[in-house]
């Protein structure tokens, strides 16, 4: 039995992914692919099965009594489990200089439960530029709100580099193997993530989920939410909740762009910069391997 663990995937892609496994289900099943949905309880299985481990129970019992717990399908090849707790999550995203500083917990645990499978690493990079934008609206909207240069003089956003995260991610000495793609390329090569992941002989021929594909980031709409928020401080939680819609769906062709101090072109462009030289340097990475599109002759 082969182990994938999906570590991301960003919001819009994973939930993406996940709808085209779910579509492509009779497929998986066909060739003994199983996958663990996104939920609270594999997390918890997984922590008590290593727990058990460490505690001297047998691994094989173990694993299987984990198996069990989470699927009934008798017959697996291949078994990926979605890790909705590393990437994509605005719970200690940062710390100064490192990006995701504590991710290597869930996998110590699986690869105690697994040692003796293959494990693999799936990992997806997104550049800093709308990743940063991104998770300031998701603070916006669904945690707090705080002024957009409060939020970003937290973070030296140019000495993150998603090799870093990659390199801690697989380990010290017997490292994960790792297969990394870029966010903004999952429109055109969704199909190939997928089929690296499952390995799904004929994955090309998978099918489409219904749910549309968006990755804009919408800077604008948080930081007019924010703005809103600064100015009623007398509002409830509750008034605030049903104001959010509003925010989310208006139009914005109409509103004057708003300054954004600390997030100027230039930095931008640097950004940018640095993402496409880390790519550089993750490309050629021992034990890691890329999904890039394809160049069409």
């Amino acid at each position: 039995m082969d182990i994938r663990l999906y570590k991301g995937g960003h919001q819009s892609t994973t939930e993406h992914f996940i709808a085209a496994l779910k579509e492509n289900k009779n497929i998986l099943a066909d060739e003994n692919i199983t996958y663990l949905p996104i939920e609270n309880d594999t997390f918890t299985h997984i922590f008590k099965a290593a727990k058990a481990i460490r505690n001297g129970k047998n691994i094989a019992d173990t694993r299987n009594d984990f198996l069990k717990q989470l699927t009934d399908i008798k017959s697996i090849d291949k078994l990926l489990i979605i890790d909705n707790r590393v990437i994509g999550q605005e719970h200690r995203l940062f710390e100064k200089e490192l990006f995701q500083p504590r991710n290597r917990g869930i996998l110590n645990q699986i690869e105690a439960i697994f040692s003796d499978f293959n494990i693999r690493i799936f990992i997806e990079t997104r550049s800093f530029t709308s990743l940063i934008p991104s998770y300031y609206s998701d603070t916006v909207f669904y945690n707090k709100a705080s002024n957009y240069d409060d939020f970003i003089a937290q973070i030296n956003i140019e000495d993150l580099q998603w090799s870093s995260l990659i390199e801690r991610s697989q380990g010290r000495g017997t490292r994960l193997p790792a297969t990394i793609w870029r966010y903004e390329d999952y429109p055109y090569i969704w199909r190939d993530v997928i089929g690296a992941i499952t390995g799904v002989e004929k994955y090309q021929d998978l099918n489409a989920p219904a749910e549309n594909l968006d990755l804009g980031v919408d800077l604008q709409r948080a930081l007019l939410f924010n703005k809103y928020v600064q100015k009623h401080p007398d509002k409830t939680s509750e008034e605030l909740e049903k104001m959010k819609p509003l925010f989310l769906q208006q139009d914005l062709s109409v509103v004057k762009e708003l300054d954004i101090p600390g997030w100027s072109q230039e930095r931008t462009e640097a950004l940018q910069h640095g993402y496409d030289d880390d790519w550089y340097y993750i490309e050629r990475m021992d034990d890691v391997e890329t999904i890039l599109p394809r160049k069409l002759a």
